[in-house]
């Protein structure tokens, strides 16, 4: 007798008790979701997170804009596609068949051959009007940098919290419910986990 059946086998089982849980499931599910896709809309619909969204989204712009005028950005990404389209084939292939690794890795490896020259133009006509490549190159390192030594000076979380008492404890407990409810959320997941393992465990050795 099969311990753990699937999704499928649950909703085509003649137990209505057993279908009836499978079906709230599903209606919870996709309460959940259309309570979460109203948030998010309300959420895009306030002014504070569209002057968020356009702080993080400018720079992206402006650098698409920049690359698309001295990059010939439309042959790049019909390059980009043709590769994409390619790899996805010879991928598939490899899948399907039993290969050596060593094959695999030439035949990659011609791939990866026939479009690096299309690399190489899109990045010198960049680099020739642009300084798109220093300044990527720039964002790296700086980004290492912070990775590896944080923040110049002493981040005082005190000063980011609002002057205003009620405030400050309203931003205190949101933090506060949201650190238990990731606990909570840990917590079971890891239960789910060790409830699976043991029915594996359990299934395996009534096997014997």
């Amino acid at each position: 007798m099969k311990r753990n059946p699937t999704q499928l086998a649950k909703v085509q089982t003649d137990n209505l008790s057993v279908r009836l849980i499978v079906d709230l499931q599903i209606y919870l599910r996709l309460l959940s979701r259309e309570r979460d896709a109203a948030q998010i809309r309300g959420k895009l619909a306030d002014d504070e997170t569209a002057e968020a969204l356009d702080v993080v989204f400018a720079p992206v712009m402006e650098f698409i804009r920049r690359t698309y005028k001295v990059g010939h950005l439309a042959s790049a990404l019909g390059d980009l596609q043709r590769f994409l389209d390619q790899l996805i084939i010879i991928v598939d292939a490899l899948r399907t068949r039993i290969q050596e690794p060593q094959k695999a890795v030439r035949i990659l490896a011609r791939l990866l051959a026939r479009h690096t020259q299309p690399v190489y133009s899109f990045l010198h006509h960049v680099h020739r009007e642009e300084t798109l490549v220093e300044e990527f190159l720039q964002w790296i390192w700086t980004t290492t940098v912070f990775l590896r030594r944080g923040l110049a000076r002493t981040l005082d979380i005190d000063g980011l919290l609002p002057s205003d008492e009620t405030e400050r404890t309203d931003v205190l407990d949101e933090v506060d419910a949201l650190t238990a409810y990731a606990k909570k959320k840990r917590a079971r997941a890891y239960q789910l986990m060790c409830r699976r393992f043991a029915v594996r465990a359990a299934s395996l050795w009534i096997g014997r």
